[in-house]
């Protein structure tokens, strides 16, 4: 009995010792497996020849141009726009690299090259191969060429800008400073008493107006996003109505809705302008003359905004690396203008104390303009961290209603500032009109015919410059960020400037006033949100049966402008308005029907006619 006891003893322990040792191997396989999957990786040697670049990015991802969650490149890769970029070393005009990548997957890869001084890159053969584990180094070779065009160096249009500018600023400076004046009807230094009309039907109706836009793009960008996610965010699957829907979302860029705000932005840097001349006109001392400085920045504060808004300015600055001081990708932008923001708003707060704190309404309104704009950090802030907390931040999505609070602060902000920027103007010119008995308010804005047209010459030539070499520099130079168009601002900003010019001259018509120049302001307006909101992108190729949509829009502006040249322009007295308005006409013509690849500096320079006419037909009506 007790060696059958010792016997299942033995056996017992045999077992449990066989268990054990089976136990350990296997745990040692799979810890061999683990570390055998860990270090199954191949070198990738890469190189290419490319003469024409300064610098070469070795672009890829696996199994489709995706990341791999389980794998972590070594420096210097970095991961941007969901892919690996890994810089290549130059030796002459070749460019190398070896860098390990796990096998099993299959390997896309494509090359990102360019040159320091010109903005654009491109790339080139993008290719795949499988990563077999048992393959020597994969070893990839490529002949980059490129021209200087694809790499983002025309020497001829380089040329051209800059020919532009110097002509349109040199233009500028001679209206200024010479006697170009008489040349075109004005003496150089004579003073002309320009009025801006102002009364309650005008700003009120202003206000109401745009209010109900504000409500009309807020409904419109939350039932955008809420159709798009409908659909899955198959931007195919939602047929030609997308294109529609689009355009009335603040969530995107580069859409009609974008436009509207910026343009509101830039409405409320031209009233601080004229709050500007209103304070300087009625000055007693010098307090009020440094009171009057303090429009002008602020007239330049929100031109800059409006800039900002249609061309994503400081998300894309953001995302330097020499800027982006605590964060990585776009949210950047909050940390680099956190300390600058809290600066300006409190330089708001300050100004607008000196000048609003015995106007109760007014003042409360512009710190709530203040108080809506400054929360956008913090809400965009909260926007960053709920992400990073998600559980899979790649499938997170923000709360509709949290997106329609930030832009609707925004729009309320803007909405404020001009309500109470609109009423200071309008009790400046009551109180303008009382001293100098005028029939009805207005802003007297003096000046010297020959200086307005030369600044509206400088004017061009800076768009030409921020058209040509500033916005490349921004929308090519920046990797990632959000993708406005700085470029489209400037000629929409331009044509707003028309539109402006010929509502007043219509508005100066002391008598029987024509629709002409009222349907003149209104397609000015059109070609302004024709640039600002990217019509040239998202219409060409759509069409109503046979027609292009895009073809129709343009031809009606053309054909409004034909029908005001046959109204107006042949009755000038002036030679020059009619050779002048003809050039214009002519070169947004080739503008509009021979477009570049983006907005460029063909869309700019015929501006530089148009200004000067309605300048001229403003002065002469308005005296």
């Amino acid at each position: 009995m007790s060696r059958i006891i010792l016997s299942k003893t033995l056996s017992n322990i045999f077992h449990l010792q066989f268990t054990v040792v089976l136990l350990l191997i296997a745990f040692i396989g799979v810890g061999s497996n683990h570390a055998l999957s860990q270090t199954r990786q191949i070198t990738v040697q890469v190189e290419c020849r490319a003469p024409d670049a300064d610098f070469v990015i070795f672009v890829w991802g696996f199994n489709g141009w995706k990341l791999d969650k389980t794998f972590e490149p070594a420096s210097p890769t970095k991961i941007e726009k969901n892919t690996y970029r890994t810089p290549m070393t130059k030796h002459g005009d070749r460019f190398v690299l070896e860098i390990p990548v796990p096998a099993g997957k299959v390997l896309n890869w494509g090359f990102l090259m360019g040159r320091k001084n010109a903005p654009k890159s491109k790339y080139f053969s993008q290719k795949s191969a499988f990563v077999d584990s048992t393959m020597a180094p994969l070893i990839v070779t490529e002949e980059l060429i490129a021209t200087d065009e694809e790499l983002g160096y025309d020497k001829k249009a380089m040329l051209i800008t800059l020919s532009l500018i110097g002509v349109f600023l040199l233009l500028g400076l001679l209206f200024i400073f010479s006697g170009l004046g008489k040349v075109f009807g004005f003496e150089p230094y004579g003073d002309y008493q320009l009025r801006v009309p102002m009364n309650n039907q005008l700003t009120y109706g202003l206000l109401i107006t745009i209010a109900i836009i504000h409500v009309v793009v807020l409904i419109g960008s939350a039932g955008f996003i809420h159709y798009y996610r409908q659909i899955g965010e198959d931007w195919a699957s939602g047929g030609p109505i997308m294109i529609f829907l689009v355009q009335f979302s603040l969530a995107r860029e580069n859409n009609a809705a974008v436009w509207y705000s910026s343009m509101v932005f830039f409405l409320a840097g031209l009233v601080a302008l004229l709050a500007f001349w209103g304070v300087y006109n009625v000055r007693d001392n010098k307090a009020q003359i440094r009171t009057a400085w303090g429009w002008l920045i602020l007239g330049g504060l929100f031109v800059g905004l409006s800039a900002d808004e249609l061309g994503s300015i400081h998300e894309r600055l953001g995302m330097l690396q020499e800027l982006n001081v605590t964060g990585d990708g776009a949210p950047g932008w909050i940390d680099l203008f956190a300390i600058p923001g809290g600066l300006v708003g409190l330089f708001m707060l300050w100004f607008f104390y000196q000048n609003f704190r015995r106007q109760k309404k007014s003042f409360f309104m512009l710190v709530l303009g203040v108080l809506a704009l400054v929360s956008i950090f913090f809400q965009e802030n909260f926007e960053v961290s709920s992400m990073r907390a998600a559980t899979n931040p790649e499938t997170w999505r923000r709360p509709i209603w949290q997106i329609i609070l930030e832009e609707g602060s925004e729009l309320l902000a803007v909405w404020c500032f001009l309500a109470a920027f609109v009423n200071l103007v309008y009790r400046l010119s009551l109180q303008k009109s009382l001293q100098n008995s005028l029939a009805a308010p207005e802003i007297v804005v003096p000046v010297k015919p020959a200086i307005l047209i030369g600044l509206s010459y400088i004017l061009v030539a800076l768009s030409v410059f921020g058209t040509g070499i500033f916005s490349p520099l921004l929308e090519y130079g920046i990797e990632g960020g959000d993708n406005g168009m700085t470029s489209n601002w400037f000629p929409s900003m331009l044509a707003f400037i028309g539109a402006a010019l010929s509502w007043l001259v219509w508005n100066a018509e002391k008598q029987n006033k024509k629709p002409a120049y009222l349907i003149l302001a209104l397609i000015l307006l059109c070609l302004s949100m024709y640039y600002g909101a990217a019509f040239r992108f998202w219409f060409t190729g759509r069409n109503w049966g046979p027609i292009s949509s895009i073809v129709v829009f343009e031809s009606t502006l053309l054909l409004g402008i034909v029908y005001f040249a046959f109204k107006e322009v042949i009755n000038y007295q002036k030679k020059w308005q009619i050779v002048f308005f003809s050039i214009w006409l002519v070169g947004l013509t080739v503008a509009l029907f021979f477009p570049g690849k983006a907005t460029g500096i063909r869309d700019l320079w015929p501006f530089g006619f148009i200004l000067p006419v309605l300048i001229a037909e403003w002065m002469e009506k308005a005296e």
